[in-house]
């Protein structure tokens, strides 16, 4: 499950939370990595899904993930893993580029 999110601090995303069975009240942990902000269940975690299933992330978390107010970011729920990603859709388009860049090329004129 993903979801392009631009409000500037925080995101509201029920769906995304849903994927993950994270409700209000659910205390969850951040990691901050140098292009993304990496967010897992904790309970001894200092942010907390809202009482309308509102996220909101340190300003300081999204500038060290190179994530500022005004940049769109994408979230990505990996339930299985119990987290949570954002990050910008610049770095996804780059690593899929990337990734289909290294396929053999294929070309049938027949």
């Amino acid at each position: 499950m993903w979801r392009v999110w631009t409000r500037p601090g925080g995101f509201c995303s029920r769906p995304v939370l849903a994927a993950l069975a994270w409700k209000p009240g659910r205390r969850v942990e951040l990691r901050v990595g140098a292009d993304a902000v990496l967010i897992g269940s904790c309970t001894a975690g200092r942010q907390v899904v809202g009482g309308r299933g509102e996220l909101t992330l340190p300003a300081s978390a999204r500038l060290l993930a190179g994530l500022d107010t005004q940049t769109r970011v994408v979230l990505i729920a990996l339930p299985t893993q119990d987290l949570l990603l954002e990050q910008s859709p610049a770095l996804i388009a780059h690593l899929l580029i990337e990734h289909y860049g290294r396929q053999p090329e294929t070309c049938d004129d027949g």
